[in-house]
C-alpha cells in the first residue's frame, strides 16, 4: 500500500489546544519527505525515514503565540488510510490523528 498522499489532520497540544492542518507525504523505499501546513504556515518535512508503516521526520514550525520557530520530532504510524503519531518540542508532546483525502477542505 502507498502512503503517498494529502491527510487532514487534527493535533492536540497541551494547553494550546486543537489545530487542523494537512500534510502531503512522497515516499521512495525508505525515504519520506513532504510539507506540513498548520496555522497558516507551510514547513518541509526533513530527515524522513519509513519503516514499514511506521515513520520518522523533523520540521520547524513557527508558533505564532510566541513568534519563535520550534523543531518538532514527529512519530507516526500509518494504518490503511489514516495516520496518527506525536510531535515533540521544546514546550512538550502533542498527539495528531488524520485521515487520507483527495482533496483537503476547509481553512487551514
Amino acid at each position: 500500500m502507498s502512503f503517498d498522499g494529502k491527510y487532514e489532520i487534527v493535533s492536540r497540544f497541551y494547553k494550546i489546544g486543537k489545530h487542523r492542518g494537512l500534510i502531503i507525504i512522497q515516499t521512495e523505499g525508505d525515504n519520506l519527505s513532504g510539507t506540513a501546513i498548520a496555522l497558516g504556515k507551510e514547513t518541509v518535512l526533513k530527515n524522513g525515514v519509513l519503516l514499514g508503516n511506521e515513520f520518522a521526520c523533523n520540521m520547524e514550525m513557527k508558533i505564532p503565540i510566541i513568534n519563535k520557530k520550534l523543531l518538532m520530532n514527529v512519530n507516526g504510524c500509518f494504518s490503511g488510510d489514516t495516520v496518527k503519531g506525536t510531535m515533540q518540542a521544546l514546550f512538550g508532546k502533542s498527539v495528531f490523528e488524520g485521515k487520507k483525502t483527495l482533496e483537503a477542505s476547509g481553512e487551514l
